[in-house]
């Protein structure tokens, strides 16, 4: 009976396991965040287990939960790479369409897409703009050749590379997880030899513990394993009319008198244009009071006539 009751107790304590660790691995897939938050470690033994029993020289070899976490010099660097690019495009459908398809036949995937404004009209510079920020994830190996690719689209207004190095980060969970790895066969072990349900219950809660911190400690990893294999750019893409200059070096005192005249021109060309216009769009509601006025003048200048005339015959 005392071992039908504790197997169903390890199959329950195995079942629950597996649920979170599913739950865990889908609330990770939606999360952006690679921050290393650990669990609480078990670093002392279960209060309330019998040592006393025969099973006395049994008992697991607690650790401080850190291991030995030094990296062989050999070992690749954990790095994750973010990489944010701002360019300016006066294609703005044929540039985005470029982007999503180059993003696929990288290897890579679209992690957001947000788009906002409507297209601009050719003939009026003041018309509306679109705005488009792309996250990309791409493999890391041929990063590099994508960001090129993106900067050759459009007029670059800013590029910024960060990158985070999680190496120590990384070796550090490995090491606590072979730890903890180890802790749980010890714990299944005394399990199976136990022989009074306090030291059951004891032993149950300390392996129920353990498996959360293995399965808090894995979704760590393949969260960093996700982040280091694929990096990520962020693209913020705008519709221009035309590209924003950009001088190389801070302009002389003749360059900046050429630079202002040729705008002024350029501002009383738009100044003319822009009466022009509204002078053609009022000209609808300037024809009829003008033939009102005409009108009136007419009969005003025809009644003078006749008033004078009849004045000369008397």
């Amino acid at each position: 009976m005392k071992k039908l009751i504790l197997a169903l107790i390890i199959a329950a304590i195995l079942i629950t396991s597996v649920l979170f660790s599913t739950s865990c691995a889908q609330n990770s897939n939606s999360s952006k965040s690679e921050d290393y938050n650990p669990p609480r470690d078990t670093t002392s033994p279960p209060n309330g287990y019998d040592y006393d029993k025969n099973y006395e020289e049994e008992k697991p070899q607690y650790d401080d939960g850190k291991a030995d976490a030094s990296i062989p010099e050999e070992a690749s660097r954990k790095v994750i790479k973010y990489v944010t690019v701002t360019l300016e495009t006066l294609e703005y459908d044929k540039v985005l369409e470029s982007l999503k398809s180059r993003c696929t036949a990288s290897g890579g995937y679209i992690e957001s897409a947000n788009e906002t404004g409507v297209a601009i009209n050719k003939n009026d510079k003041r018309g509306g703009e679109r705005f488009a920020t792309l996250v990309f994830r791409i493999p890391a190996d041929v990063m590099g050749d994508f960001e090129d690719y993106v900067k050759s689209l459009g007029n670059v207004l800013s590029s910024k590379t960060d990158t985070k190095d999680v190496t120590d980060s990384y070796f550090d969970i490995e090491a606590r997880l072979a730890s903890l790895e180890i802790q749980k066969e010890r714990y299944l072990e005394l399990l199976d030899r136990a022989e009074d349900m306090n030291s059951i219950v004891v032993l149950t809660d300390a392996l129920t513990d353990v498996l959360y911190q293995i399965e808090s400690y894995t979704r760590t990893l393949k969260k960093y394993d996700s982040l280091i294999a694929y990096s990520t750019i962020t693209i913020n893409l705008y519709e221009v009319i035309e590209y924003t200059d950009q001088p190389l070096r801070n302009p002389s005192f003749g360059e900046r008198i050429s630079d202002a005249f040729s705008k002024s021109i350029e501002a009383f060309i738009d100044l003319c244009a822009d009466i022009a216009v509204g002078i053609t769009a009022a000209i609808p509601f300037l024809v009829i009071p003008a033939l009102a006025a005409i009108i009136i003048i007419i009969i005003f200048c025809s009644r003078k006539k006749k008033a004078a005339a009849q004045a000369k015959e008397q």
